[in-house]
């Protein structure tokens, strides 16, 4: 018998705004994820309102960084923050809803999933509801065809966000806490995430030059969303 080769895949993470398309090249060395390739593009018309109007362009930006880094065998995990999302932070007065009792109209429409986050006061529970349309999530869905993508996830911005929160935490997490820091209004869990707990969550290969001041609000979801392999590579 032949001894077949190991296969090792490698995880690139993509966060595509409404005006920038971030590519991250992310592994872990010992116990920190470490960043070894990093790729922002501005972008103008190609994701107008959240829409591909020109998904030809960004399969070719995200394809060029696979080829430059050798990375087209690796797995792909996409976050996106784009208004076609429709996120909400709900409440509830039953602990463990159904789906049914969280679904408001405009989740109808979706593919979606829902979080707990934390109870609240007056015998309140709050969750997080993210979901998007059909046509739009076949849109990326072509768009990983067209780059030739093993897509493993796509994933709203915030909920990654969720992700490394709970991981900055570490034992510490407590739900309590957690609603002294989410607005308990709207969705923007976009939360202020000091610079020096940021570097404490990864380190940057020797090629990698970037000023984490002017790219901490793009690295923040990078890393929520390479946290979110180990939930994957579990099952």
């Amino acid at each position: 018998m032949w001894p077949l080769p190991r296969i090792h895949n490698e995880h690139v993470c993509i966060l595509l705004t409404t005006d920038s398309l971030v590519c991250s090249w992310i592994t872990i060395d010992k116990t920190l994820p470490t960043l070894k390739a990093y790729q922002r593009t501005p972008l103008d018309t190609q994701l107008t309102h959240g829409l591909l109007y020109n998904p030809s362009h960004i399969a070719h930006v995200i394809h060029h960084f696979l080829a430059d880094y050798k990375l087209t065998d690796s797995f792909v995990y996409i976050a996106v923050d784009s208004p076609t999302v429709v996120e909400n932070i709900v409440s509830t007065s039953i602990a463990r809803p159904t789906r049914h009792q969280l679904e408001s109209s405009e989740l109808k429409k979706c593919v979606w999933d829902y979080r707990y986050l934390y109870p609240y006061q007056d015998s309140q529970f709050m969750f997080y509801t993210g979901g998007i349309t059909r046509p739009t999530l076949l849109q990326y869905q072509l768009l990983a065809i067209k780059a030739r993508l093993n897509l493993i996830t796509l994933t709203p911005k915030n909920l990654v966000l969720l992700n490394l929160y709970k991981h900055i935490q570490g034992a510490s997490f407590r739900r309590s806490k957690m609603a002294q820091d989410i607005p308990y209004n709207g969705t923007h869990l976009d939360y202020t995430i000091p610079l020096d707990t940021l570097r404490r969550c990864i380190t940057f290969a020797p090629t990698v030059h970037i000023r984490l001041e002017q790219e901490s609000s793009h690295l923040a979801p990078l890393i929520g969303l390479y946290l979110t392999k180990d939930t994957h590579e579990a099952h």
